[in-house]
């Protein structure tokens, strides 16, 4: 009888999508899914993505009322998958680029010719800067979203903390100038691992948001990130054969 209540139940109740903040394994599932089920027994919660599928009914606040003991969530109404992938959505990152471009192209005028050695290190020097900025705009929330996918990140949370500062320090250095062996070696697995971590997440197909502009520019996870960590890579890559 009570299944077949259930049954008609779970028919009838419309049910509506929360994403999660600050989950990263089963051990979140376990500790979160007794305190939503409280709210509704049909309640579910996923990790690829981090959501909570619960009933209509159960307010945003509601929620969070429930989770206020597990500090190391937050909820969003505003499910991952509702991330727009039109090309409007990328014109910031499009813009991005074409304005490291056309940085990069003002320096070999000033140089007085093409140096591609140059020309790498100041895109590098652009990228770093600019990305790092827009990650310490809302660090917890380039953290959470980080841990999402990126699997050093997962294991060592202070790692996805220091990350926008370690680009930070990159940007720097390159913007300073001098051609450090150690600093291209340290880029290139840098960038060569968070490819790695990308492609680890869209070969599973989750819908979630990118991280390499923190939380203040919303951007789906696509294969324009695993491109762009790649290119980075390789231009570190290039540097150090330049030695």
């Amino acid at each position: 009888m009570f299944s077949l209540l259930q049954l008609q139940t779970s028919m009838t109740i419309t049910k509506k999508t929360f994403h999660v903040l600050g989950m990263h394994c089963d051990a979140c599932v376990q500790r979160i899914q007794p305190l939503v089920s409280s709210l509704d027994p049909l309640a579910k919660v996923y990790l690829q993505p981090p959501s909570i599928e619960i009933s209509s009914t159960i307010s945003l606040e509601q929620i969070r009322k429930a989770l206020i003991d597990l500090h190391s969530y937050r909820i969003q109404e505003e499910p991952i998958s509702v991330i727009n992938q039109s090309l409007r959505t990328f014109l910031p990152l499009i813009l991005i680029f074409l304005g490291l471009l056309i940085l990069c192209g003002w320096g070999q005028v000033i140089h007085g010719s093409w140096d591609l050695t140059l020309a790498m290190r100041q895109f590098m020097a652009g990228f770093f800067i600019i990305f790092s900025s827009f990650k310490l705009i809302n660090l917890r929330g380039f953290v959470d979203s980080y841990r999402s996918y990126d699997f050093l990140s997962q294991r060592f949370p202070f790692y996805a903390w220091s990350y926008p500062f370690i680009e930070l320090g990159l940007g720097i250095a390159y913007a300073w100038g001098k051609q450090f062996l150690w600093l291209n070696v340290f880029t290139f697995f840098l960038m060569l691992f968070s490819a790695i971590s990308v492609y680890g997440a869209l070969k599973s197909h989750r819908k979630i948001p990118c991280a390499c502009l923190g939380t203040v520019i919303k951007l789906p996870m696509t294969w324009i990130t695993f491109v762009e960590d790649l290119l980075m890579a390789v231009m570190a890559f290039g540097m150090i054969l330049s030695h």
